[in-house]
């Protein structure tokens, strides 16, 4: 990640202007890594992205170990999100068993989704290539 932000429990207010701070010297296209504790940040940040015209992309832990449901292995989790009004474009991460699961949600207007399905998947095949060949 190319910044990183601990945000703590800072509430909204503090929170945004403590993005607004950490956002203002970053290059076009960078990304930020915001860590909150706060109650009210799962409701601030989508907030504060859609004021901004920023995108959401959010990382959900999920099991490390293999779930079941009445005896049948769970292979797949797939994360689907919502967009709070104002919001284009909402990428979520899930990983569930060792697997990364992608989901990307988008208003209609914003064009070219495969492509950037597309480019997500070449990225993870040449860091896979990277690691695995290093």
């Amino acid at each position: 990640m190319e910044y990183r932000w601990d945000a703590g429990e800072a509430g909204c207010g503090q929170l945004a202007v403590g993005l607004r701070d950490q956002v203002q010297p970053m290059r076009c296209g960078a990304l930020l890594e915001v860590i909150a504790r706060s109650g009210g940040a799962p409701v601030d940040l989508p907030a504060w992205c859609r004021m901004t015209g920023h995108t959401l992309v959010s990382n959900l832990p999920g099991p490390r170990d293999p779930l079941y449901v009445k005896g049948a292995k769970i292979e797949q989790m797939y994360p689907i999100s919502t967009l709070v009004p104002g919001l284009r474009m909402n990428i979520t991460l899930f990983s569930c068993g060792g697997i990364l699961n992608f989901g990307i949600v988008a208003t209609k207007d914003l064009r070219n989704l495969d492509s950037l399905a597309a480019y997500i998947k070449e990225g993870f095949s040449e860091l896979e290539e990277a690691v695995f060949n290093s």
